[in-house]
């Protein structure tokens, strides 16, 4: 017979030792935003040379790295994205607008599109689209680990019919770099090309909370003036 002590035992579920999926949209809303609030207000202090910094300032950073870290830092963040994109896939609407635009072949020739931040293979899987996903942190072995702005050192350089920066330039957290991303984005397309970029409705409207962040943002007025200064001749503004 099994006593109390190991019937007690038995019913003691042992601890994971990874975060289990995340499977509520709420809590995967939750990540995101608090995601983009502590990482740009970490780069905001980082900003600032660690001989320059306050003691104030320093004890601010170490609490919010470890903030991150509670949180469960990127990886619960693509968690989080990978959760959004099934609720809400950009990939349909990248899909979609192709389509409208005639621009799908008629023939076995494949569309040649980049996907930056892939964090699933949706687009992957469209048989008329030759697409290269690629992410910092892959989460799947079709997606290559790579950064987007090593691309500007491969020989020969490639070059895309389409771009898509789906809710990847609002994690870049300085403006001098998120300039870069449109730079390159406009160098790695074709003349003629498409970039694809999708933005949290916050990141378009907030304004006055980035800048109390100490960070110059990514509102609707800054990325129209980017995109026209990076030679980018038409914009449209949808919300997804």
């Amino acid at each position: 017979a099994m006593g109390k002590s190991s019937r007690a035992k038995a019913r003691t579920k042992p601890i994971p030792l990874v975060r289990p999926p995340m499977k509520s949209l709420k809590r995967a809303r939750h990540v995101t935003s608090q995601f983009h609030r502590l990482t740009a207000a970490i780069a905001s202090l980082e900003s600032v040379p660690a001989g320059r910094r306050s003691s104030g300032e320093s004890s601010d950073l170490e609490r919010l790295h470890r903030d991150l870290a509670a949180l469960g830092g990127r990886d619960a963040y693509q968690q989080a994205s990978v959760l959004a994109t099934q609720r809400c896939p950009s990939s349909k609407w990248v899909i979609a607008e192709l389509q409208r635009r005639g621009l799908r072949p008629s023939d076995r020739r494949r569309l040649p599109v980049l996907e930056v931040g892939a964090i699933n293979t949706q687009l992957l899987d469209v048989p008329w689209l030759d697409v290269r996903a690629i992410d910092l942190q892959s989460q799947h072995p079709r997606i290559e680990e790579l950064d987007f702005f090593a691309l500007e050192h491969e020989e020969p350089a490639p070059s895309y019919r389409c771009i898509v920066l789906s809710m990847v330039i609002n994690c870049v957290p300085n403006a001098k770099d998120r300039g870069k991303m449109l730079v390159l984005a406009r160098e790695l397309l074709q003349e003629d090309g498409l970039l694809f970029l999708t933005l949290p409705l916050s990141c378009l409207t907030s304004k006055d909370d980035a800048r109390r962040r100490g960070n110059a943002g990514c509102d609707a007025d800054r990325v129209a003036k980017a995109r026209a200064k990076e030679g980018f001749t038409r914009e449209i503004f949808e919300r997804l």
